[in-house]
């Protein structure tokens, strides 16, 4: 069963906006060549838990995010099923669907 999350105090709203605008404006700073050694260390760093997974639970990356596709195009090449956060109706709890990412 899928509990919801407690609503959100304003600070914590404030804190999570502002968090989402420091990783934007770190994110567009990078060069596509620092962006894309971080997105191979991310997968180096992910490589022993991936290599132990049947599923792993995925996410397509946003323009803002370190893209993850590298450590999911790895857990797919050692055999497990890769699953990504699906919607069924925006005020309930998302499940995890194996497959390609569904907008």
């Amino acid at each position: 069963m899928a509990v919801p999350s407690p609503p959100l105090a304003g600070d914590k709203i404030a804190l999570r906006r502002r968090a989402r605008e420091a990783r934007r404006t770190y994110v567009a700073a990078l060069s596509l060549e620092r962006r894309d050694a971080l997105e191979a260390a991310l997968a180096r760093h992910l490589a022993p838990l991936v290599a132990a997974s049947r599923i792993v639970g995925g996410y397509a990356a946003l323009p803002d995010e370190i893209s993850p596709a590298m450590a999911l195009r790895q857990a797919r090449e050692a055999g497990a099923t890769v699953a990504f956060p699906a919607f069924a109706h925006p005020h309930e709890p998302f499940r995890f669907l194996a497959g390609a990412p569904i907008e």
